[in-house]
C-alpha cells in the first residue's frame, strides 16, 4: 500500500505554464501503466495552453471550480464532477473561467501499455 497526501507535497510549476502550480502525487513505476497522477491548482483566469502528448492518454477530473477545456477545436464547459478523457495527439488546453480556484486531478497513462484508445463509456 502507498498513501500520499497533497498536504505533504511541494507545489511545483506546470511545464506548460509555470504560473500554474501542481502536486505530483504518483509517478511512473508506482502503479503499472500509470505515468503520473497529480492535482493542478488553477487560480481564476489561469490556463494550461494548447499542447499534445504523442504517447499519453490523459484523464482529467474536476474536483472543484469550473472552467473550459478546448480539445481539437471543440470547447466544452466543465465543472465540479466532470471527467474528461484526452487521447494521444489530441490538441488540448484547460482554463479556469470561474471566479474561484479550480482543482483538477489528472491521470496520465502510457498509450503503448494501455492500448490504442481508452473506453470512456
Amino acid at each position: 500500500m502507498k498513501i500520499v497526501s497533497t498536504t505533504d507535497l511541494d507545489k511545483i510549476p506546470s511545464i506548460h505554464n509555470p504560473e500554474v502550480n501542481k502536486h505530483e502525487i504518483l509517478h511512473a513505476g508506482d502503479v503499472p501503466h500509470i505515468d503520473k497522477v497529480g492535482q493542478v491548482i488553477f487560480a481564476p483566469g489561469q490556463i494550461i495552453p494548447i499542447h499534445t502528448h504523442a504517447d499519453i492518454h490523459e484523464i482529467f477530473f474536476i474536483r472543484s471550480g469550473n472552467g473550459v477545456i478546448r480539445c481539437n477545436g471543440e470547447e466544452r464547459h466543465v465543472r465540479e464532477g466532470t471527467c474528461i478523457v484526452v487521447d494521444p495527439n489530441e490538441a488540448h488546453e484547460v482554463e479556469n473561467t470561474g471566479s474561484d480556484t479550480m482543482l483538477l486531478i489528472y491521470i496520465k497513462m502510457d498509450a503503448v501499455s494501455s492500448g490504442n484508445r481508452l473506453n470512456a463509456s
